[in-house]
């Protein structure tokens, strides 16, 4: 029957894949969700074993031959920063997963870039809020403002490398999307 009417297949292909490009997003939205649900002791544990792992690299890249004290010192001093940046990429990356389905969707521009900002700010928010429930941690205003920086440089970089793509990698996806909103033109008209 699809067959019948190509009009009908191109819109159920078109919301198959308008679905389907959500799941990044969810994926690693409940992968922040998970890490928000340790405990103060298993978050505090994974991150000095993310510092440990750095520092010592960077012992041995450098061939600077730290003292197990000094080791110890920059590991209670980074893993601060550490935390934080991992806020921060934890956000990049569902910035950048969350474009695509807004852009398939029909948003550009300033509007995409609104939308998919409040929806990684509410995330951000509601992430926070859920660690107070968790055993040890507290939420925190400046963690949000992390995140959604984080994630506003997601959207932006995905956004160029979405606009870089119309004349290369993504020109399918272009072309894809121009249908979608064409129509929806003829839809309405």
């Amino acid at each position: 029957m699809a067959a019948d009417n190509p009009q009908k297949y191109n819109h159920k292909r078109t919301r198959a894949l308008q679905v389907l490009s959500v799941i990044p997003a969810c994926l690693w939205g409940s992968l922040i969700f998970g890490f928000s649900s340790q405990n103060a002791q298993e978050s505090s544990g994974l991150s000095q074993k993310v510092t440990a792992a750095l520092i010592e690299g960077a012992n041995d890249a450098f061939s600077a031959g730290w003292s197990k004290a000094q080791i110890l010192y920059y590991e209670s001093f980074w893993e601060f920063w550490v935390r934080k940046a991992a806020h921060f990429t934890e956000y990049l990356i569902f910035g950048l997963l969350l474009v695509l389905p807004l852009y398939l969707c029909g948003l550009v521009g300033k509007r995409l870039v609104l939308t998919a900002l409040l929806i990684a700010a509410c995330y951000a928010t509601s992430d926070e809020l859920h660690q107070f429930l968790s055993p040890g941690r507290s939420p925190g205003v400046r963690d949000v403002c992390i995140d959604t920086c984080g994630a506003l440089i997601g959207i932006l970089l995905a956004r160029a490398i979405y606009r870089r793509g119309r004349s290369s990698l993504f020109r399918g996806l272009v072309s894809f999307r121009a249908n979608v909103l064409k129509a929806r033109r003829d839809k309405a008209a």
